[in-house]
């Protein structure tokens, strides 16, 4: 059987290594942005991410001229690849919505159990018992409590 303290070394070795590695890939990381593939890495991203917005921009200015076109033929093909459908949405007042479930439709209403267990903490409903259960922190630092760690 594995004791606490060998866990707690397991642990305390496997935090080290991965800390290791990390600071190694962000090393190479560093390196390779100053070279220059690293470089025109970087700059083929800023390009990906450039154009990714521009398109974003130009869809946008696409969706209002087909709209448009729309509103002066009433065709629902205005231009290639493009389709004009037609959807329904809703238009309220969140207030009057809720009201009117309460009163004609209930189970409308969403149960929010964060929102009921902050309030039963402090109204204590007599439905609802509180338990107290124990759970154990851990250090983020453990090589005080620990020997040599090695990488597997």
């Amino acid at each position: 059987m594995v004791t606490l303290q060998e866990y707690i070394e397991d642990l305390a070795r496997w935090r080290g290594i991965a800390k290791e590695r990390l600071e190694t890939a962000k090393t190479l990381d560093a390196e390779l942005h100053a070279t220059e593939l690293g470089q025109a890495r970087k700059a083929a991203f800023d390009s990906a991410d450039y154009a990714r917005d521009h398109a974003a921009l130009v869809e946008e200015q696409v969706r209002e001229a087909a709209l448009a076109e729309y509103a002066r033929t009433g065709d629902l093909r205005p231009g290639p690849g493009i389709l004009i459908k037609r959807f329904e949405s809703l238009e309220y007042e969140p207030g009057q919505a809720k009201a009117w479930c309460i009163q004609s439709y209930p189970d409308a209403l969403r149960y929010d159990a964060r929102m009921f267990e902050k309030a039963a903490r402090v109204l204590k409903p007599a439905f609802v018992e509180i338990v107290e259960t124990m759970k154990p922190t851990i250090a983020r630092d453990l090589s005080a409590h620990v020997g040599e760690s090695g990488d597997p």
